[in-house]
């Protein structure tokens, strides 16, 4: 679905202790780059994990100054984009391209 949007990924392994490709809700990531920026993709089993996913990644970094980062979510998929692009960047490369693609995803 990605590709099709011309979101193009390639695999990759990151360090440990990257706390955006830690386990959450016992659920690991598939772990990316896109145009060499990290790329985590979460398979959860259902909407609700991926609520309590978030939800620990929020308790986890709470106390943390993380770089800039998208969070997507849809349906059991919750995607983080290390961007590392300023807050306040009007443009993040390939956001509106990675939305369009969760948005083919159908409801229920």
């Amino acid at each position: 679905m990605l590709q099709e949007n011309g979101v193009t990924l390639v695999a990759a392994d990151f360090p440990q202790g990257n706390v955006f490709g830690s386990e959450l809700t016992k659920v690991k990531p598939g772990s990316y780059t896109l145009n060499e920026k990290p790329f985590y993709i979460y398979e959860f089993q259902n909407e609700n994990d991926v609520e309590k996913g978030i939800r620990e990644f929020a308790k986890k970094t709470a106390t943390m100054e993380l770089v800039s980062s998208s969070l997507f979510e849809k349906r059991n998929i919750l995607i983080f984009y290390v961007h590392e692009k300023d807050d306040h960047s009007e443009i993040i490369p390939f956001e509106k391209e990675i939305q369009g693609a969760l948005d083919l995803i159908s409801e229920g």
